[in-house]
């Protein structure tokens, strides 16, 4: 079961955060196939510019989620391809 990370604007985060966070509500609650294959490489991006050495288990789950990103990005270029 994965939860959902809540979360509020503050004005100390950067854009690219919010972005960050806000792809990743949408996965948590509609999936990874939710999100549009642009969106899916910039949250790939965002994830990989983002470090979570400090917390081993993020990290974990980070590198399980871009996995399923890079399916979902595979996926949608081989549609692409069929059509």
């Amino acid at each position: 079961m994965i939860q959902s990370m809540e979360y509020t604007e503050t004005s100390s985060e950067r854009p690219d955060d919010i972005e960050r966070k806000r792809l990743l509500e949408l996965i948590y609650k509609k999936g990874v196939y939710a999100l549009t294959r642009s969106e899916l490489e910039r949250l790939h991006t965002l994830l990989e510019l983002k470090s979570y050495r400090e917390n081993r288990k993020a990290n974990r789950s980070k590198k399980k989620l871009l996995k399923k990103i890079n399916i979902a990005i595979y996926e949608c270029s081989q549609e692409g391809q069929h059509e």
